[in-house]
């Protein structure tokens, strides 16, 4: 078995970040899109590893004698010590490119005029905003948000989807 380095380091060298926004006669929005690129996640822990933690779709495509020629993952065992565990045996398979854009936040308002103000209202603003929207990878074998730190468990509590309807009302 040869040894050598594989991947890229587990830290980002580039990260970036765009903020868009506008408006025009009451109507505004604004987007944040963010990303990181130029470096590498490990798969590895019980985020990934079978009858550990959670079983995630790439578990069924794993290695049997029928499907040896199309399997997209090692061949399942309750053993953490054999060839098939990525905290055992390090391999290029386990290594993600995580580079990834996510569209954080977007939000979509009205101002509303003043005439269509009641009682002593200032202002008002009706407004649509969302979280964590769409995220896009170079991967999508696995189930794994690509901020969190690699060489964890990879079981972290996924980022959630938020989406918020509301109205800002001054006095």
């Amino acid at each position: 078995m040869i040894e050598t380095a594989i991947g890229k380091p587990n830290i980002p060298n580039t990260s970036f970040g765009l903020t868009l926004g506008g408006s025009y006669r009451g109507f505004s929005f604004s987007a944040l899109l963010q990303g990181t690129t130029g470096y590498s996640f490990s798969v590895q822990g019980a985020g990934i590893e079978p009858f550990q933690s959670q079983f995630q779709p790439i578990h069924q495509q794993r290695w049997t004698p029928e499907t040896r020629a199309t399997a997209k993952f090692p061949r399942l065992t309750t053993n953490p010590t054999t060839i098939n565990s990525p905290s055992s045996y390090m391999s290029d398979f386990w290594l993600i490119d995580a580079t990834y854009l996510r569209l954080k936040s977007l939000e979509f308002g009205y101002q509303l005029p003043e005439r269509w103000l009641p009682f002593k209202m200032n202002n008002a603003r009706i407004y649509l905003s969302g979280y964590n929207l769409f995220t896009w990878t170079n991967y999508s074998l696995y189930q794994q948000d690509p901020e969190v730190t690699s060489n964890t468990a990879g079981d972290a509590y996924q980022n959630q989807r938020v989406v918020n309807l509301g109205i800002s009302i001054g006095l």
